[in-house]
């Protein structure tokens, strides 16, 4: 059964939705569960501690696994499902989120005195201090998000009983993803099809960017993105119709996203045969891109492109 945390908001009544659904997707893949996170409390950046996202508080309901997440597309908007015994809780509005981090004695004693004395008593997580996380999942940038330290609790029960954590709410207006590769992306919105390797069967999807290695997909239909998992090995045809050329590579799923997936690129059909892919070849596919009137529409709104 689906536990809330203790003095969870829930009592206070219904409040107003902090987060889209599909936005949160987003979020949790960054900040996934058994991920690794760093963080700096009171915008103090040159204190950066590391932690651990041990679980979710989605509407204060305490969740563990992303096994027990699910979501459901709706119109034109994404409903969150939790797990309760087998059957699914769909959240119709997203209330509240809160990572939920261990609290660990002695996590400040790798600082010089200086930096500890900065953070002063109660440490990084108490009550009310401001907590920017950073995601050490970095395939297309940076990822990071303001948070507030609800309090410190010590948990009665479950498969942390005993262990202190902080719950930390999510600013949500201050979810950040700074591109680090920007100089390299090359955007566009090509038309591709892809099939997975254990499949025939082929899907539509939109070329969003293309760097040295990866490229960001959009799903032309719901159906693709039930198939799309990390790890998946997937075979990518990029038509250049007008040019009357085409490119065949092997790739795959690194990350999934809300509303697409980024390909990590490792392969291209040269003959019968797939071969590594090398620099070579990317700046073939680039200038055969940068031909593209879709290309040149999306450089117009991305000015610095092309710029190195």
């Amino acid at each position: 059964m689906l536990k809330l945390l203790r003095n969870s908001r829930q009592e206070k009544g219904s409040s107003a939705e902090v987060i889209e659904g599909v936005k949160l997707i987003e979020l949790m893949q960054y900040f996934p569960i058994g991920g690794g996170v760093r963080f700096y409390p009171e915008f103090q950046k040159d204190i950066v501690l590391q932690s651990l996202v041990i679980g979710y508080g989605i509407n204060d309901y305490v969740v563990y696994s992303h096994n027990d997440i699910r979501s459901q597309y709706e119109g034109n908007r994404h409903t969150i499902l939790l797990d309760d015994n087998g059957k699914y809780l769909p959240l119709k509005k997203i209330e509240s989120f809160c990572f939920l981090l261990p609290y660990i004695d002695g996590l400040e004693n790798s600082l010089d005195y200086d930096r500890r004395a900065a953070l002063g008593p109660g440490g990084p997580f108490r009550a009310g201090n401001n907590v920017t996380l950073l995601s050490c999942y970095v395939d297309r940038g940076a990822p990071q998000i303001d948070t507030t330290v609800r309090r410190r609790t010590i948990l009665n029960d479950g498969y942390y009983a005993g262990q202190e954590i902080a719950i930390i709410d999510i600013l949500p207006n201050t979810f950040l993803v700074v591109d680090r590769r920007e100089h390299q992306r090359l955007c566009t919105r090509v038309p591709v099809t892809i099939r997975f390797a254990d499949h025939d069967e082929s899907h539509h999807c939109t070329l969003l960017d293309l760097s040295n290695q990866s490229i960001r997909l959009h799903y032309d239909d719901k159906k693709t993105e039930t198939l799309v998992t990390p790890g998946k090995e997937i075979i990518m045809t990029i038509g250049l119709g007008n040019q009357a050329r085409s490119f065949v590579l092997s790739g795959k799923v690194y990350r999934k996203l809300a509303d697409g997936c980024v390909i990590t690129i490792d392969g291209i059909l040269k003959g019968n045969h797939f071969v590594d892919i090398d620099k070579l070849d990317i700046l073939e596919i680039k200038s055969n891109l940068l031909q593209h009137p879709e290309t040149l529409k999306s450089l117009k709104k991305h000015h610095g492109t092309l710029q190195q």
